[in-house]
């Protein structure tokens, strides 16, 4: 059985998906990874991993373990389905538990990216380091310290994301609650009718339109009927559906590209989702169990953060990434070394602001909203 466990505040936490959670970020940082070019003879740059994934089964392979887009996804997807975990701790959609709901997300997501832009800020401003279309115009640094505009740490635009989702978090889970999770695919189908016009191309948002809330209510949906899909199910035809899911998942990008990839893949990371929540998957479930999963799941937030400072270096080193190719070592395994060297900069620094940074913030966080919960029970005994 998927390992469950409550903190002392009474929120639920699954260590499985905490773990899945890890694997997205290194699926991240390899992705960018293989966005370094090199520089042959004639200084022409070219990147490390072919456009075409189909052009070998090693390159289509790498395209399924750097599905980075994919792995955005997933995230997402985990956040409704945990905030609605967290929302399912509240007797009644108040305002004032909306408001709580709100301040614990902001003191989950702001501290470490304050620190992350401050340290890129630094890296600019000392050394001249910075990332392909960064601006580091005092109101352009404002604005990623409010994460209005985040273009100095490219990765930094799925917190806005993030932000704002909250309240189509909040209204679809009250929906689920109120009405039922058939309201949710009502909502789903709306979604999905929006990818087909050309106007959800058109509107300007983050990615794909309006697209970018269609993960998190697929996460909401998995919160709701998740746990009763799964238990109905038969454990070898669980684990077929969950292998599946996997696989679509990984492969799904690099094989069959298509307007609609969002919904694909955010409909497969729900089903994985619900199965690391509550199957019973056996070895396949345990490999989300093991140590290095779990420690690349805790420190994730951080570590997805953090890794495009090594980008600075990489993505900035042509001719030497050149020198190695042209003596013949194979590009996949100039990526897989890059690759390994960021994993051992970033996972230190990564761990430190996890514990120093993101604990003492949801900490607070957490100290926050008790105040503002105790001042709604004392409001409203008077």
């Amino acid at each position: 059985m998927a390992r469950v466990a409550g903190h002392s505040d009474g929120q639920v936490f699954f260590a499985r998906i905490e773990s899945m959670r890890g694997i997205a970020a290194l699926m991240v940082a390899l992705f960018h990874v293989g966005q370094a070019q090199w520089s042959g003879d004639f200084g022409t740059a070219r990147y490390l991993i072919n456009a075409n994934p189909t052009t070998d089964a090693l390159t289509l392979l790498f395209y399924a373990m750097a599905n980075g887009q994919g792995a955005v996804i997933a995230f997402f997807v985990i956040s409704g389905f945990v905030l609605s975990h967290a929302l399912g701790r509240v007797e009644s959609p108040r305002a004032n538990s909306a408001i709580r709901f709100a301040v614990a997300r902001v003191f989950r997501i702001y501290p470490a990216a304050t620190v992350t832009t401050t340290i890129f800020v630094i890296a600019y401003f000392t050394m001249s380091k910075h990332l392909p279309g960064a601006d580091f115009s005092s109101e352009s640094i404002v604005g990623n310290y409010l994460l209005t505009a985040p273009n100095i740490n490219g990765v930094m635009w799925t917190l806005k994301a993030e932000l704002l989702a909250v309240p189509v978090i909040m209204a679809g889970f009250w929906l689920g609650r109120r009405v039922g999770a058939g309201a949710l695919l009502v909502v789903l189908l709306g979604l999905g009718i929006m990818q087909s016009t050309a106007w959800w191309t058109r509107t300007p948002s983050i990615l794909y339109g309006y697209g970018v809330f269609f993960p998190f209510v697929v996460g909401i949906f998995a919160y709701f009927v998740g746990r009763g899909m799964v238990e109905r199910m038969a454990v070898r035809v669980g684990f077929l559906l969950f292998a599946g899911a996997g696989l679509v998942m990984l492969f799904a990008r690099a094989l069959i590209y298509t307007k609609w990839m969002i919904l694909i893949e955010s409909l497969a990371a729900g089903v994985v989702v619900a199965f690391l929540a509550y199957g019973q998957l056996g070895l396949a479930g345990r490999l989300f169990d093991n140590r290095a999963a779990r420690f690349f799941g805790r420190i994730s937030y951080s570590f997805y953060l953090l890794h495009p400072l090594t980008l600075l270096v990489i993505w900035n080193m042509p001719e030497q990434i050149g020198k190695l190719v042209i003596v013949g070592v194979p590009r996949l395994v100039v990526v897989a070394g890059l690759f390994l060297a960021s994993i051992v900069a970033v996972a230190p620094i990564a761990w430190l602001m996890y514990r120093y940074v993101e604990r003492p913030g949801v900490a607070f966080g957490r100290w926050f909203k008790d105040r503002l919960r105790s001042g709604a029970q004392l409001q409203a005994a008077r």
